[in-house]
């Protein structure tokens, strides 16, 4: 596509959504840039890559909505949205389109925009269910997504929801992007390397990868553990924007301290050699407890080549067949997760086989330049018009 193209998002810190558009915006380095609202180690990232990056702090009544935010918490944000959308308004005045890729870029970018005539896009990476939002937020979401000129899904469950939710404008299914060359297999040594760093015995290692939210259940993991002598966890991650996502690592930590768990749990943090780390480890365990919209950690999984077990809803369940390329479980139910860990620990040529065609399915469905290719249409269609 041609013209100029500005991505929004909320985020500092370098979540699914984030690394998505890093590589969105990165295919049209030259043409675009990404404004921020808040710092974080995402800034960093986008530089790496040489896509030009800036931030406008969100005022701290901003940032302070959640997807529970209620009414109250929005209008005591009022005082100060004002002069945040005015140089919201300048920055989207310069675009000939704009890329909204959270729910707080599509709330503020379509309000900022009004009456400039813009074309925008909204990249939608929720369920827009009350798993994960407020009522009153799946409203605004929502008429805020009917203004744009189309809609970008990450799965069809996602695009369910949204319709469901009463949805109206064009809704695309394109799944996020991985570069295989990121997930090949790296020599030996490093891999052993990896895994005596957290893991001195012989016993095998599950592995769950994602921020620490209460939503995403890393917990069902540790109690499925506990059931498992000898499984040895890690879990990597951290906990970024709530007061309950610090509040449920601690409990984490907790669990993991527990006699049944005691000295099997490692807690790695934010890591940036996932690969690495995915390759070291025997089984890549997803373990939300609410549909997950997409499931980046599953397909991740899947190109290192690893048995995958992930929780049966939302994006999930249209990734993996299970059984053959990887296997589901139900949802929050560690007696469930227990029995399906034992049953691929108990067959290892099976989970080797299953993991092989895994990533021969994610190299093929999930490759970055297919995806890539199906964004620029969508966008091309666009600014064409």
């Amino acid at each position: 596509m041609s013209g100029r193209i500005l991505f929004l998002d909320q985020s500092g810190q370098p979540g699914g959504a984030e690394l998505c558009l890093a590589d969105i915006a990165g295919n049209y380095r030259g043409r675009s840039r990404v404004l921020l609202f808040s710092r974080g180690r995402f800034e960093e990232i986008l530089r790496e890559r040489d896509v030009p990056v800036s931030v406008i702090d969100a005022p701290r009544s901003l940032s302070a909505i959640t997807k529970e935010a209620g009414m109250g918490d929005h209008l005591r944000a009022l005082p100060e949205l004002a002069g945040f959308l005015g140089l919201l308004r300048k920055e989207i005045r310069d675009a000939d389109l704009v890329y909204l890729n959270t729910a707080k870029a599509l709330l503020y970018g379509v309000a900022a925009g009004l009456g400039l005539r813009k074309p925008a896009v909204f990249h939608l990476h929720d369920l827009l269910t009350s798993e994960h939002f407020s009522r009153l937020n799946i409203r605004l979401i929502v008429q805020a997504a009917n203004q744009c000129t189309a809609v970008i899904a990450n799965s069809t469950a996602t695009a369910a929801a949204c319709v469901a939710a009463g949805g109206k404008a064009p809704v695309h299914v394109i799944p996020n992007g991985f570069d295989p060359a990121q997930f090949a297999p790296f020599p030996p040594g490093e891999v052993l390397a990896a895994r005596q760093e957290f893991h001195s015995g012989t016993g095998p290692v599950a592995a769950v990868f994602g921020r620490i939210a209460r939503w995403k259940g890393q917990d069902v993991l540790l109690r499925a553990a506990a059931q498992i002598p000898g499984l040895k966890v890690w879990i990597v991650g951290a906990p970024f924007f709530t007061g309950d996502d610090r509040g449920y690592a601690g409990e984490l930590r907790a669990l993991a301290s527990s006699p049944a768990l005691a000295g099997r749990v490692e807690f790695l943090g934010q890591r940036e050699d996932i690969p690495r780390l995915m390759q070291a480890a025997d089984i890549i365990v997803h373990t939300s407890v609410a549909p997950e919209p997409f499931g980046r950690v599953v397909v991740e999984g899947m190109l290192s080549g690893k048995p995958v077990i992930a929780s049966r809803s939302g994006g999930p369940e249209e990734i993996i067949r299970d059984g053959e390329t990887g296997w589901l479980f139900l949802p929050g139910d560690a007696a469930s997760l227990a029995l399906t860990l034992q049953n691929v620990l108990a067959l290892p040529d099976r989970g080797r086989g299953a993991g092989m065609l895994a990533l021969d399915m994610a190299q093929k469905n999930y490759s970055l330049s297919t995806v890539l290719q199906k964004t620029d249409i969508v966008l091309s269609g666009i600014t064409s018009r």
